[in-house]
């Protein structure tokens, strides 16, 4: 099995208009009253209410050591082994106003495989801007060569501050 390799980025700020789609199926279920599948967000500690923050979204995309674009991804649940690489988490907040200054944080990832063993455990350093009412942060993990991801469910727990913020499921699928 090859090493794995873990690639990271931040962007801070999507469109208004963007995110209004992006987030319309997230707000139907929240009305409805059903959580949405393999997502949960237990808070995320003093850091997120100490800047007005919420989480929004916690989505799961695959791709080469570095991320595609905003608008070329593709969020998913399943991916299928012999063409996955990299799997992203993209965690979306949003705050209730503009903070004094830009805040560094740091965001702690812990990957599972399917019988709850840690796979990979990583920190990653982010900045709040200032002025970004809805930003959003991603990292990877993964092979920089397809097929090296066994099938089975995955679990991935981000903590902010010590406290966990979002977590969420993805699954390795057999074959293409």
């Amino acid at each position: 099995m090859r090493a794995m390799k873990i690639k990271s980025f931040s962007l801070h700020f999507v469109n208004p208009r963007h995110w209004a789609v992006l987030a319309l199926p997230a707000l139907l279920i929240l009305l409805a009253g059903a959580p949405a599948p393999g997502f949960s967000c237990p808070g995320g500690g003093d850091f997120l209410k100490e800047h007005h923050l919420k989480v929004v979204s916690l989505k799961f995309f695959e791709g080469p050591e570095t991320a595609p674009a905003l608008g070329a991804r593709s969020y998913q649940a399943k991916f299928p082994q012999a063409s996955t690489r990299y799997i992203f988490w993209e965690l979306k907040l949003e705050g209730a106003g503009k903070r004094a200054a830009a805040t560094p944080f740091a965001v702690e990832t812990f990957w599972y495989d399917a019988a709850g063993n840690l796979i990979k455990q990583a920190t990653e350093n982010f900045t709040l801007e200032k002025d970004h009412l809805r930003p959003w942060y991603s990292h990877a993990f993964g092979f920089p060569v397809p097929g090296q991801w066994k099938p089975g469910k995955y679990r991935v727990v981000l903590k902010i501050g010590g406290k966990e913020a979002a977590s969420g499921d993805f699954e390795i699928t057999p074959g293409k």
